[in-house]
């Protein structure tokens, strides 16, 4: 599998490469700027298995990308295209790699401060906003910790990226998932470690949020789903958080008979304190039996697919 993965990367690789060839042979404009278009580096010879190839490309992705010339950074044809192609490949590999490249790519962007905050910008907008379809926080956890060393960025500018360090870490994939009360329309109180299941699929929404209709209406048509809800394998918390509850009542009769749907029982308090990363809705959790989470603000493609693996 790995070795496959590794194959389609360096595939995707030569193929961005023959793209921009392409591209410069039919661009004027680019023609006269050639000497600063992106270049790939060199495969070497020694690098002659599917694996090594992979780290040498990870790890040496930018060696011929001149990081002193902050003209680059207001070339978006140039190094944001460079950084969309990198993010895609750093997809392709184990995250232990990718967060090796992420790092040697902020450590070379340190080298000057404009660029620096250039490629951090970057990274927040391809790896950590909501709407990103590349968006990965595990990798980006590793761009903070290269942020926060960093000379470029003063204290106040930092306090930012601290506070996205502080939410990123609470609820990772692999660790217990915070506990959350809540109730139900018929007064009934119940908190998520209550809930007895395989596993648990907490559905953080609005249900005058526009795409949170589109995504419960996939979670209420989903075949895997509503089998795993039958035979009690799996339990849906829809939770609501925020405070008007005349909305969340308003569309009671929407919600499926066999999800649990319940209320912030504190007021605002997961949104407010931010237990959970709430920065965007409709947000899924999929947990375990012993509610480590399993998958973190996952799409509901994603959550689907898993529970079909299973």
């Amino acid at each position: 599998m790995f070795r496959t993965t590794i194959l389609i990367l360096l595939a995707s690789v030569c193929l961005i490469t023959s793209c921009k060839m392409d591209k410069q042979k039919n661009d004027a404009q680019m023609q006269q700027h050639s000497e600063q278009s992106f270049k790939l580096p060199e495969i070497p010879k020694d690098a002659d298995t599917p694996q090594k190839k992979a780290d040498f490309i990870i790890k040496n992705y930018w060696q011929n990308f001149n990081f002193s010339d902050t003209t680059l950074a207001h070339r978006p044809q140039i190094t944001e295209q460079a950084f969309a192609d990198y993010v895609n490949v750093l997809r392709q590999v184990p995250l232990e790699l990718a967060g090796d490249g992420s790092e040697i790519m902020m450590k070379k962007a340190d080298t000057n401060k404009a660029m620096f905050v250039y490629f951090v910008t970057l990274c927040e907008k391809y790896l950590y906003d909501p709407n990103s379809p590349v968006r990965n926080e595990e990798l980006y956890l590793r761009v903070l910790d290269n942020i926060l060393a960093s000379k470029s960025l003063d204290d106040i500018h930092k306090e930012r990226y601290k506070h996205q360090q502080k939410i990123a870490i609470r609820n990772r994939v692999g660790h217990k998932a915070t506990d959350l009360s809540y109730t139900m329309f018929s007064g009934k109180k119940g908190n998520l470690y209550s809930i007895k299941a395989d596993f648990t699929l907490i559905y953080f929404n609005n249900p005058e949020c526009n795409d949170c209709g589109v995504v419960m209406g996939n979670l209420a048509q989903s075949a895997v789903i509503n089998d795993m809800l039958y035979k009690g394998k799996l339990k849906l918390l829809a939770f609501y958080p925020d405070e008007d509850l005349t909305v969340w009542k308003k569309h009671l009769a929407n919600y499926p008979s066999l999800w649990i749907n319940g209320h912030d029982s504190k007021g605002e308090v997961v949104k407010d304190k931010e237990i959970y990363d709430l920065k965007a809705i409709p947000s899924l959790y999929l947990l375990d039996a012993q509610k480590n989470i399993l998958l973190k603000d996952a799409r509901f493609e994603e959550v689907e697919e898993y529970l079909k693996s299973i």
